[in-house]
């Protein structure tokens, strides 16, 4: 696998990347199982991290389909795939996807969203047909390991999601929210949880999105909250005491010049971004009455709260470990699979031939059969031992050591190489 995280690369890096991945995911995934001896590929693109996991003939493919995706397909400059991307393979890969599912990875330590994230990205490499049984079995393993942790440490107890941290943050600078007046822009997940963490701060919401009709029914469902037609937000935001927008809109949604034309003289505005790629033009910072505050500026209120939550986490680490283990055996049991239908076909021609020899000995139909039938169950228990040698080999890894022992001793070819 390769990727970036908001751990190895800035913003303006994760917007990009971000933003280019969004715009045609489906595609990505195409090109990328388009590479040479990449067989199978899964996508996992959030807002803090765009990563991609093949299942490859080799280490060299694997590396040259995933730097091309990176940096043919989706436009990221070679100088920094070098400095803030991250490679993993066999292991280590495995490990790392479990751990992404299960949010020790993410910004906000065990946060929820990325448990579905993972799955969706599993999704829709299947819908595509880029996602074979390697890396479905892998992904389906993260996210079983993913909903154990969370079930069994309590972590789900302690508020994750950034909204509601920003929304705390925004009461504490504010002073309070109740009987303040805050603007929402965007009607996603973290939109609708924002909604609902001012309504319980006792704010009064308005609400907006490009398409009005998603405001209104979210405004139908949410006591409290009133929908604003899209062109009409820059007067309701001037008006407002705290702005909160969290779209997945690939450019600003505000601009500086525009909200300067309503900003009344000493309105105080707190603005809070929320989304990557940037929603609010960083430049609105600028205006003397707005405080502006983005991702960026979260991260040190985010890591107080994930030092709260590590604690909560030291039964994560042998769920981790036992999902690795459960895909390696099932993994290296594939291994076996092949030399198993040899041994087989190897067993099944060698009984063929034999019986042939003797059918025009025997006089009736009736002791053909039961030639037959003792022939067969001679040569099955004489490949069972072998059989099992097998599968016990492939379950501690080393099949590979013992092939050409095993393809040597029944005089077949290795199909599993070509």
């Amino acid at each position: 696998m390769m990727g970036l995280s908001f751990k190895t690369a800035d913003m303006t890096l994760l917007e990009k990347a971000s933003y280019n991945m969004d715009k045609d995911i489906s595609g990505g995934l195409r090109f990328l199982k388009n590479q040479v001896g990449v067989s199978e590929c899964v996508i996992v693109a959030t807002c803090n991290r765009n990563e991609a996991y093949c299942y490859a003939s080799s280490y060299r493919d694997g590396l040259n389909g995933l730097k091309a995706l990176f940096i043919d397909f989706i436009g990221v400059e070679t100088d920094d795939v070098e400095r803030c991307f991250y490679v993993k393979t066999g292991r280590d890969t495995i490990n790392h996807i479990v751990n992404v599912a299960c949010g020790l990875d993410s910004m906000v330590i065990g946060e929820d969203q990325i448990l579905g994230q993972v799955n969706d990205a599993r999704q829709q490499a299947l819908a595509v047909g880029a996602c074979g049984k390697v890396m479905d079995r892998l992904f389906r393993e993260a996210v079983t390991a993913g909903k154990a942790m969370r079930t069994s440490t309590g972590i789900s107890h302690i508020p994750t999601s950034i909204s509601y941290m920003a929304i705390k943050h925004a009461a504490k600078m504010l002073g309070g929210l109740n009987d303040k007046t805050a603007f929402v822009i965007g009607t996603g997940q973290m939109g609708k949880l924002t909604i609902r963490y001012l309504l319980e701060e006792g704010a009064r919401v308005y609400i907006t999105n490009r398409t009005v009709q998603k405001a209104m029914d979210i405004a139908a469902a949410m006591p409290g909250v009133q929908a604003v037609e899209y062109p009409k937000k820059y007067q309701y935001i001037a008006s407002s005491d705290l702005l909160i927008s969290a779209t997945n809109a690939p450019h600003y949604v505000l601009y500086k010049e525009r909200l300067e034309e309503f900003i009344k003289p000493g309105k105080r505005l707190l603005a809070l971004d929320l989304s990557v790629p940037r929603d609010i033009d960083p430049s609105i910072d600028d205006i003397a009455e707005i405080n502006l505050l983005d991702m960026d500026r979260f991260k040190a209120m985010i890591q107080d709260n994930n030092n709260l939550r590590r604690q909560l986490l030291s039964e994560a680490t042998p769920i981790i470990e036992a999902a690795t283990d459960r895909f390696v055996k099932w993994y290296n049991a594939l291994e076996a699979v092949p030399i198993i239908n040899m041994i087989d076909e190897w067993a099944d021609a060698l009984c063929d031939e034999e019986i042939q020899k003797i059918m025009h000995k025997l006089s009736t139909d009736r002791d053909r059969e039961i030639a037959a039938r003792v022939m067969k169950r001679l040569t099955g228990r004489l490949i069972s031992r072998p059989i099992g040698w097998v599968k016990q080999c492939s379950q501690n890894g080393s099949i590979n050591q013992y092939r050409r022992i095993i393809t040597d001793m029944f005089g077949v070819e290795d199909s599993s190489n070509e």
